[in-house]
């Protein structure tokens, strides 16, 4: 798995540019390592898991203070008004969770790159109501 080069984002002050970050990383697994469903309590079990699984896998979201654990960031990521990642609520539900993808009829069908296209489109929306 290959790193986002971490001088293209303003992670400490735009949480957007972490959510950008994220979608550039998921953007280069291979769609077995992305099942959107499930996110995976272990940090290197090689299980597939979701966006927010992986996000508390990257030091560099962990830097900036992501939860460290899958369970917190789910929580957070769905259930607050704004997230660590600057999304408003009315959002969430479209990107972090499988009915957010419904051109796909399972779950395993979903591809990294639709994630990612789906995570810049959530980025570029929350950028351009703020």
């Amino acid at each position: 798995m290959t790193m986002p080069d971490e001088s293209k984002y303003d992670l400490k002050n735009k949480p957007t540019d972490r959510l950008r970050y994220l979608a550039d990383f998921i953007r280069g697994l291979k769609d077995k390592q992305l099942y959107m469903p499930a996110y995976s309590k272990g940090i290197d079990c090689g299980t597939a898991r979701c966006a927010i699984g992986w996000a508390v896998t990257l030091p560099a979201l962990q830097e900036v203070g992501c939860p460290k654990t899958s369970e917190e960031l789910h929580s957070a990521a769905l259930y607050t008004e704004t997230d660590f990642f600057g999304i408003a609520a009315f959002a969430k539900s479209s990107i972090w969770l499988p009915g957010g993808y419904p051109q796909y009829f399972s779950a395993w069908e979903i591809p990294a790159s639709a994630v990612a296209d789906r995570l810049h489109e959530a980025a570029d929306e929350a950028d351009a109501t703020s």
